[in-house]
């Protein structure tokens, strides 16, 4: 009887200390599935997305996703993806390299357009005025000599393999001299990385003081298929292997010790792990093992950046921590670098993590063997719905989804007549509320823009966003602040609470109001059920409205149940911001209107309801700016509506 006991509990422990593994092969099919639902063909993210998927497929011999590389092929061969305008290389109208490396392997069908895009972009690609680097048609064409680090994952590969297929050494020394040249350019001398570009958004020819992951992932796919494929009697064969060997050990040298990755600003490791980066950084540190350039003993170091690079993989591919668009922000500081925030499945995630897994193949890894579940690495940015009362900041109470966030005071506000809701322009998708709150305590102010949004809205004694109140003889009366809460639910898919308000006065009558809130993500509007229990017992009018910033366009349609208010917005230090807008608007069923009217810089949605019942109307706002998802901002604009609004929240609830 011990004995089974002994070896019981030998095999319980062995249970509990078991590592999760995962099959490199499973894993990548689901990234490429995720990918390719998400990823838009038409943008060069989807350039890195389909070349990625082509080397994948190169690397593993993987029928089904070979075959899903020549349907994407040939979508491009016939006219059904369309690059945006944002295209800047025309290689990119055909698949980009990833059709040339298929057509360097030799896959049928590909020779010819390949030959063809190669013949006319050399021909009349735009190029740097001083130094004859191939560049970017449209970035920037007011600075001829710009150039980006991510040119070179656009141009040195497909050149490499176009000049191989057809053996047009031009072709193929160009791409060699490219690389070598942007290194001289772009070399950081303290750290032996890359800085991303010469002139920044706002400085012309300005050399940006940053070491950025995906910018170094960028030219790292230059220098990673270089070393594999320029033949040794090239003339700069040598030259590239040594380039290679110095920026991969300077890649090593600033990989973090704990998770295996790299910092969105690799030199500061208070910035976040950004995993595009990572993915782009661990091809090329396993191309530079694979091809002899690094000693095999650090596949040891490749491994560990795999392991952690799955920790921000879920299950079901989708991936987190990965920075969005970043053309050499505002003066290229490493502080505006690092202002560029992370998202949960951002469209540059997915490239990047499959040329590491096939990475991952070429060594000989089948299965990897994690410290901790799959996707483990994700609570922080995965989008969600959150509410919460604020003890800590005079009893504030805030929510939020993916889109937006708003709060509410208390009586301790100290102003017992500011009861509209405040707007948080956010544009990040994780939840921010409690770093705000936590930021501002300890001096740093949610009012200044710091990479996430800002509290820029200045509610005053408005209603907000969705403020309420009673129309009575011409006149609006509102409750004062909320005297106390209730939360029906607090989950990732969806937040419910109910505010409750001491009795107020609308002229002579006495009116109590009680609202309930519900919010979801993928909205910028939350709905209101509200109550308004008169003391008489007659209807009630009520008011539901957004505060403007003085200088609005207002929209009222009727039909639609919709008022809109759209404006310039200004920062904290009243100067106006360029490009960047807002909007809010409440919605409600048209037959419930009974009219609309300004109140001050409040803008107020009028419907008539009996004493005790149910009111229901939708309240929402948008900021474009910066890194704001604007597609979705001005989607919600040209499609809001009671019916389209509530068909959302019916939908997923």
């Amino acid at each position: 009887m011990k004995i089974v006991s002994f070896v019981s509990a030998l095999l319980l422990t062995a249970v509990s200390y078991a590592q999760p593994t995962v099959k490199v092969e499973e894993i990548t099919r689901t990234i490429i599935d995720k990918g390719l639902e998400i990823v838009d063909p038409g943008l060069y993210q989807g350039s890195c997305m389909f070349h990625a998927l082509a080397d994948y497929a190169l690397a593993s011999g993987d029928s089904l996703i070979m075959e899903k590389a020549d349907s994407v092929a040939g979508r491009f061969a016939q006219g059904e993806i369309v690059m945006k305008g944002t295209c800047n290389f025309h290689s990119y109208r055909c698949g980009g390299s990833a059709v040339a490396a298929l057509a360097l392997a030799g896959k049928d069908g590909y020779a010819e357009i390949v030959r063809d895009h190669a013949s006319w972009q050399w021909k009349n690609q735009r190029r740097t005025q001083s130094d004859g680097l191939m560049t970017g048609q449209y970035t920037r064409p007011a600075q001829p000599d710009i150039f980006f680090a991510d040119v070179l994952f656009a141009v040195v590969p497909f050149f490499l393999y176009a000049g191989l297929m057809e053996g047009n050494e031009e072709y193929v020394d160009y791409a060699a001299w490219m690389t070598l040249e942007a290194r001289k350019i772009l070399k950081d001398d303290a750290t032996g990385l890359w800085h991303q570009s010469r002139g920044t958004a706002y400085v012309p020819l300005k050399l940006t003081e940053d070491c950025w992951s995906r910018g170094n992932g960028w030219a790292s796919m230059a220098v990673s298929s270089l070393i594999r494929y320029l033949p040794k009697k090239n003339r700069y064969y040598k030259d590239v292997r040594a380039l290679a060997k110095e920026f991969y050990t300077s890649v090593l040298n600033h990989q973090d010790p704990k998770t295996g990755l790299w910092f969105q600003e690799m030199t500061d490791p208070s910035s976040y792990v950004e995993i595009s980066g990572c993915g782009l950084l661990l091809e090329g540190l396993g191309t530079a093992i694979e091809t002899g350039v690094l000693p095999k003993k650090h596949k040891a170091d490749f491994l560990r950046g795999i392991q952690g690079l799955l920790m921000y993989v879920d299950p079901d591919g989708s991936i987190g921590h990965t920075c969005r668009g970043c053309l050499s922000p505002g003066n290229g500081t490493k502080e505006d670098y690092k202002d560029r925030q992370f998202y949960y499945n951002e469209a540059h995630a997915f490239g990047p993590a499959v040329f590491a897994m096939a990475q991952a193949l070429r060594l000989g890894y089948d299965e990897i063997e994690l410290p901790s579940a799959l996707g483990s690495a994700n609570d922080a940015d995965r989008p969600a719905t959150y509410v919460r009362f604020i003890e800590e900041r005079k009893e504030d109470f805030a929510w939020e989804n993916d889109l937006a966030a708003f709060r509410v005071y208390s009586r301790f506000a100290g102003d017992g007549t500011a009861s509209g809701v405040d707007f948080w322009g956010k544009c990040v998708d994780y939840p921010i509320i409690n770093d705000w709150y936590a930021h501002s305590k300890h001096g740093r102010s949610y009012h200044k823009y710091y990479g996430q949004g800002a509290d820029y809205y200045n509610m005053g004694k408005g209603r907000g966003v969705g403020g309420t109140g009673v129309w009575e003889d011409g006149k609006l009366y509102c409750s004062k602040n909320y005297a106390c809460y209730k939360i029906v639910r607090n989950d990732k898919e969806k937040i419910e609470f109910i505010l409750y308000y001491q009795p107020f006065k609308a002229g002579d009558r006495i009116i109590q109001e009680t609202k309930r809130i519900e919010m979801i993500c993928g909205t910028n509007f939350y709905k209101v059920t509200a109550t308004y229990d008169a003391q008489d017992g007659k209807p009630v009018t009520v008011a539901a409205g957004v505060t403007t910033f003085g200088e609005p366009k207002t929209i009222h349609d009727a039909g639609r149940g919709l008022l809109w208010v759209d404006e310039h917005i200004k920062n904290e230090l009243g100067k106006p911001m360029s490009d960047a807008r807002t909007f809010s608007a409440v919605v409600a069923e048209p037959s419930r209107l009974a009219g609309v009217v300004e109140h001050g810089n409040d803008r107020l949605l009028l419907f008539s309801a009996a004493s005790g019942e149910e009111v229901v109307f939708f309240a929402g706002a948008g900021w474009m700016y910066h890194q704001n998802n604007r597609d979705r901002a001005e989607s919600c604009r040209r499609n809001t509506s009671w019916s389209q609004l509530e068909g959302i929240y019916i939908k997923k609830n």
